[in-house]
């Protein structure tokens, strides 16, 4: 936590060992939560980590607190309840900011995921008419040489490349149905993906 390295460094000075400074750290540590918290894009292990940070600083918090000769007793206990208080409040406080960036990485996940699906349809779909593009100019092909050998009397030869003709064809109108095929077994396989990439962003 760099943000916090100096107010460690002045809790070892013994900066805050001294009366009204207890009141001293906690306006600067404040301070520096308020300015942490406007970051943007810490992510939610970065909140995790904040977290873990203020709960290790509680115990050095009381310390300085029952070090400060200025407040009485009283005063001691009751900023004791009011630092209980606003430790509470920033844990819902980070919670809340943690479930912010999940649900932002969710909506990311789901774009990334609905924008690779158009890409790949459209790539899929330019291949699916360059396919039917060259199968349609080699069957056109195939007809005109079949024409030329009937015109010189070569039935034998004709009949043959008739053949070829016919699975052409066959190949010709399979690509024309394989689309909705493919793209069926396309969506499958990428919303099979997205839940476990939701899973792992889950996890983090």
């Amino acid at each position: 936590m760099d943000l916090f390295s100096n107010l460690e460094k002045e809790v070892a000075d013994g900066l805050y060992s001294q009366p009204g400074g207890y009141k001293q750290f906690i306006k600067v540590q404040r301070d520096l939560l308020e300015k942490y918290m406007a970051i943007p894009g810490k992510g939610v292990k970065a909140d995790a980590v904040l977290q873990e940070f203020l709960k290790s600083k509680e115990d050095v918090a009381a310390s300085i607190l029952q070090a400060d000769q200025s407040l009485s007793e009283k005063e001691k206990e009751i900023e004791a309840e009011r630092a209980k208080a606003e430790a509470a409040a920033m844990e819902v406080k980070v919670m809340e900011e943690s479930q912010k960036a999940m649900e932002q990485m969710i909506e990311d996940q789901q774009r990334t995921y609905e924008e690779n699906m158009r890409q790949l349809e459209k790539k899929m779909e330019e291949d699916r008419e360059k396919l039917l593009e060259e199968q349609k100019k080699a069957l056109d092909q195939k007809l005109k040489e079949q024409q030329d050998l009937l015109q010189k009397g070569f039935q034998e030869k004709a009949d043959r490349l008739s053949n070829e003709i016919t699975e052409l064809r066959r190949e010709r109108e399979q690509a024309r149905q394989q689309r909705g095929g493919l793209f069926d077994i396309l969506g499958s396989v990428l919303t099979s993906f997205l839940p476990r990439a939701l899973t792992k962003v889950f996890r983090l």
